[in-house]
């Protein structure tokens, strides 16, 4: 990912300070490619638990990747080893950071029980209200952040 050319927008969201952020724009546009950037420079800057969502496992486990890879670009040494190694389902650094996928399906269940500083939404437009009742919740002991992001 080191030699994308950025836009304006991708910029923007790169460097927005923490907040919730909402991205509704076009497909292909790397919407999904720019959060997970986003995600592995958090949890790399300082201990962040983020919680991606998606609702399919394929699509969770991709970015689950792309953050891997942003991660191994910028300071690979971060990245825990042994039985805490990375999986195709989350990331644990040495700093205490985690990213951790989760498909939602249908009804949300898959992310009832989890605490995150940030909740990123892939495709939320796509979600259904009892998926937002049981993700939102992850937000409730640490007054964290929303990321989402959609193809209208």
């Amino acid at each position: 990912m080191s030699n994308l050319n950025l836009d304006d927008w991708q910029e923007e969201i790169l460097n927005a300070e923490p907040g919730d952020i909402l991205l509704c724009s076009g497909r292909r546009i790397g919407k999904t490619t720019i959060f997970a950037i986003k995600a592995a420079r958090r949890i790399l800057k300082r201990k962040t638990n983020i919680v991606i969502t998606s609702l399919t496992e394929d699509q969770a486990k991709l970015i689950i990747i792309m953050i891997l890879q942003e991660i191994e670009r910028l300071d690979k040494k971060q990245i825990k080893k042994g039985k805490d190694k990375p999986t195709q389902n989350k990331i644990n650094l040495k700093n205490g950071s985690t990213a951790i996928a989760r498909p939602i399906g249908l009804t949300g269940d898959a992310v009832r029980g989890f605490d995150g500083d940030v909740l990123f939404l892939d495709e939320v437009s796509r979600y259904s209200d009892l998926v937002m009742t049981a993700a939102t919740p992850i937000l409730l002991t640490t007054g964290g952040e929303i990321w989402a992001e959609s193809t209208p």
